[in-house]
């Protein structure tokens, strides 16, 4: 499932911390999954409430913008700088789905990480995606008992 917008989104791009031009949330205190609180969440409940061993794996499209090279979400790439904050990102969303009774058992890093488009989308190499794991992703989620792999 994507982790915010995908290409096949029917409304406009988001993430779940989308901030104006300039602006950035490094502690992701405006961290919202309420996008998908009115059909999303729902549809994957209903889901699993049908299939019990249904398993559940989030893919992002994009890191908000603001984490970005460009400032946008079509391309771009994540910016060193902001590896802790987009690892808190994952995490908050792996937190968020979990207590609406959605726990993740896969995450990836990015959908796609060499493609570029005109939808939601972001480069990440190889090198970058196992720096983002040893020293972000996997220490924090082991710190705050996500268990998605």
């Amino acid at each position: 499932m994507p982790i915010g917008a995908s290409d096949f989104t029917a409304g406009g791009f988001y993430t779940y911390d989308d901030n104006p031009p300039g602006g950035s949330d490094d502690l992701q205190q405006h961290f919202s999954i309420a996008h998908d609180e009115p059909y999303i969440i729902p549809r994957l409940q209903q889901a699993k409430q049908l299939n019990p061993a249904l398993k559940l794996m989030g893919s992002p499209w994009s890191a908000p913008a603001w984490m970005k090279s460009n400032n946008s979400l079509l391309g771009g790439s994540l910016l060193q700088q902001w590896e802790p904050s987009y690892a808190r990102y994952l995490t908050k969303f792996a937190q968020a789905y979990a207590a609406a009774g959605l726990p993740l058992d896969a995450i990836t890093l990015q959908n796609e990480p060499l493609n570029t488009s005109n939808y939601p989308t972001m480069s990440m190499s190889a090198t970058q995606q196992t720096r983002l794991i040893k020293n972000f992703v996997g220490p924090l989620f082991a710190a705050d008992g996500v268990n998605a792999r």
